[in-house]
């Protein structure tokens, strides 16, 4: 894991590898956290991608996630199954998580789940 600075409350930037996919979570000023996904999630890393989301919940405060999927090459059930759990704990602790711009493959399966209707998703 590469970690440049680690204040959550200025900006800053980390970088971590999920199996084939790297996380980038920018924490902004203020209420927002912005975390970008890029590659593949899959049944072979999904359990990287849960620790990751726990360890968000964990060690931050941010009352809005913003979670980018623009750059999510092909995404699987299991880690939509995560990305439910997580949406679920952050509501439990009055936080909210945005979808940002998901991919064409994020879309689809999101609406092959029938899953479009519980996530906050912004398209543009």
């Amino acid at each position: 894991m590469k970690s440049n600075t680690d204040n959550r409350h200025s900006g800053s930037l980390r970088e971590e590898r999920v199996g084939s996919s790297d996380l980038l979570a920018l924490i902004q000023n203020g209420d927002e956290l912005r975390i970008r996904l890029h590659g593949e999630l899959n049944l072979d890393n999904h359990s990287s991608l849960r620790s990751l989301l726990e360890e968000v919940l964990k060690k931050t405060n941010q009352h809005l996630v913003l979670l980018d999927l623009s750059a999510v090459q092909s995404i699987s059930s299991s880690a939509f199954g995560a990305l439910v759990d997580f949406t679920r704990r952050l509501q439990l602790i009055e936080r909210t998580l945005i979808l940002l711009h998901p991919s064409p493959d994020c879309r689809h399966v999101m609406d092959l789940l029938n899953l479009r209707p519980f996530f906050n998703v912004q398209e543009n």
